[in-house]
Formats: C-alpha cells, sequence, structure tokens
C-alpha cells in the first residue's frame, strides 16, 4: 500500500507542478507581450 500511494501522490505532485508551471510561463509570457508593446512608443 505505501509504495502505490507514495506513487499516487507524487504523480498529483507532478502534474500539479506542470499545470502550476505552464500557468506561470503563459502569465509571464503575456506580461513580457504586453511590456514590449507599451514600451515601442520608447524605441
Amino acid at each position: 500500500m505505501s509504495k502505490k500511494y507514495h506513487n499516487t501522490v507524487w504523480s498529483d505532485i507532478k502534474n500539479q507542478s506542470e499545470i502550476f508551471s505552464k500557468n506561470v510561463f503563459t502569465e509571464l509570457e503575456q506580461v513580457i507581450n504586453n511590456n514590449f508593446e507599451d514600451s515601442d512608443d520608447d524605441w
């Protein structure tokens, strides 16, 4: 039971962190894109 339980928990954590990473990356991408758009006038 212990090992199976551990594997389940580990895969849940892995999935959660992958989703989290994607969300963070998407947010960062949007922020970067917005900054570039905003800074067009400055160049």
